[in-house]
């Protein structure tokens, strides 16, 4: 199951990342998120909106996520589509 969904990294689904998805599970979501990115995805990876993982986690001011798009070194300039 954790493999089968790492296999998929850039699948959206319901408008959001499988980054954001990952983030918002209350486990194994870094595992998760680690994952999805050794297969592939990219910390940049933007939903339909255009927002990213960093954006994610300062919208949900989540510091704990805010500090692993840092280590991943997630773009900080990225703009969204508003």
């Amino acid at each position: 199951p954790l493999e089968a969904i790492a296999d998929a990294p850039r699948v959206i689904t319901d408008g959001e990342s499988l980054l954001s998805w990952a983030a918002e599970l209350p486990d194994r979501s870094y595992e998760l998120m680690e994952k999805l990115l050794e297969k592939g995805a990219s910390i940049d990876m933007v939903n339909n909106r255009g927002e990213t993982l960093l954006h994610h986690a300062i919208k949900k001011k989540r510091k704990d996520l805010f500090e692993f798009c840092m280590r991943k070194e997630a773009l900080v300039n990225c703009r969204n589509n508003d």
